[in-house]
């Protein structure tokens, strides 16, 4: 199995980013993120304090388009069944 290693990366940093319990989607009550490096020392610690401040925003926006489907999908099969009942 390939590794980033074999990429030429030299460094990874994940991350969790939880919802709070009100926040949660069905089953969705995270989202996770990664990033590599190839910089010879890896991530500094001030670049991963960085990211950590940086990486909730990307979360926060792919929550917000999951929400928006599945509010679309409710929606959808609310007016076939709505449509089907008064037929």
């Amino acid at each position: 199995m390939r590794t980033i290693a074999d990429d030429g990366q030299t460094d990874c940093v994940a991350f969790v980013h939880r919802f709070g319990a009100r926040s949660v989607i069905g089953e969705m009550d995270c989202v996770y993120s990664s990033r590599v490096t190839a910089h010879a020392g890896g991530f500094a610690e001030a670049e991963v304090a960085a990211l950590r401040r940086v990486f909730p925003l990307p979360a926060l926006a792919i929550k917000c388009v999951s929400q928006g489907r599945s509010a679309r999908t409710l929606v959808g099969v609310y007016l076939v069944t709505t449509r089907a009942t008064r037929s």
